[in-house]
């Protein structure tokens, strides 16, 4: 094991993320305990790889890494009340789409039906024919409560945007890339992505608009948001928008806009994790959104 942990913090992807947090090599550890069945899937691998080109100058597989390492973080930090399993397998598993999103050359018929709002889709579906035993009980069971928490936080997690209302229907109308998976996977868990998809339905829009409905879910979902803001800087106007920051602090000295970028970065993850989780909560304890999605 310490030979692979080694490994793992030598990698020359994931070293600068585990520095960057710095990470002990304890808590290096402990992530790869949970994380390293999908790791070391060729298919994460290949996210790794410029074949997957994500925002700015890194690869998927290094977003999803630094998303899986700042959930680790929230959690231990916040002494969150959830399972860190089930977290840092969503965060894993969260963009374990099909087909890069940039210059694919593909025009999509509605707007609805981008990469924004379809991609956990195709990342849900993949994630349940690559890794089927990440859901089995040891006696080959499929264990519906831990299946729910993971495909519900994988499929939710841009919210504050929605996502495509998959259904039964047999008909890709929302264009997913690899929407033929679904005849190769498990049915229990394709039920659940339905299910999943179905929550808080707009049905004009078809899509779902709602969080997680557990907390490791909507941990994963803050995380994500924080990375992308740290690794997009062009983000610092919009969020400064949001109330978290003035964008016209430190523009002609870059130290002052590392700064101020760095303040807007705190500001956010402070404000919008309690938030996230509080409404999980409150959708979990109340079951609103499944008493509209019926």
């Amino acid at each position: 094991m310490e030979k692979t942990v080694k490994s793992l913090y030598y990698n020359e992807k994931c070293n600068p993320i585990f520095l960057k947090y710095h990470l002990r090599k304890s808590d290096i550890k402990a992530i790869y305990s949970i994380i390293g069945d999908v790791f070391f899937h060729e298919e994460f691998q290949r996210r790794l790889t410029d074949e997957f080109p994500h925002h700015g100058n890194i690869t998927v597989g290094e977003h999803i890494m630094e998303v899986t390492v700042v959930t680790y973080i929230l959690i231990k930090k916040y002494n969150l009340n959830v399972n860190m399993e089930y977290a840092l397998l969503i965060a894993m598993l969260h963009d374990m789409y099909t087909r890069p999103w940039q210059n694919t050359g593909i025009k999509k018929k509605s707007f609805l039906h981008k990469h924004g709002f379809v991609h956990p889709i195709p990342a849900a579906l993949n994630t349940c024919k690559l890794y089927e035993h990440l859901f089995k009980t040891p006696d080959g069971k499929i264990d519906i409560f831990k299946s729910r928490v993971i495909l519900d936080g994988i499929i939710h997690h841009m919210f504050i945007l929605p996502v495509a209302s998959l259904d039964d229907s047999l008909e890709n109308k929302f264009e997913i890339d690899n929407y033929e998976t679904i005849k190769e996977i498990n049915p229990e868990l394709l039920a659940i992505i339905y299910e999943s998809c179905q929550r808080c339905k707009i049905d004009k829009l078809e899509v779902s608009l709602c969080p997680s409905m557990y907390p490791e879910g909507n941990v994963v979902s803050v995380a994500d948001k924080y990375v992308s803001v740290h690794q997009l800087e062009n983000l610092e106007s919009t969020i400064a928008l949001l109330g978290f920051s003035n964008p016209n602090v430190g523009k002609k000295d870059n130290d002052k806009r590392q700064n101020s970028l760095e303040s807007i970065k705190l500001n956010f993850i402070r404000r919008i994790l309690p938030y996230i989780i509080k409404i999980g909560e409150v959708v979990k304890d109340n079951q609103l959104c499944l008493k509209r999605g019926k």
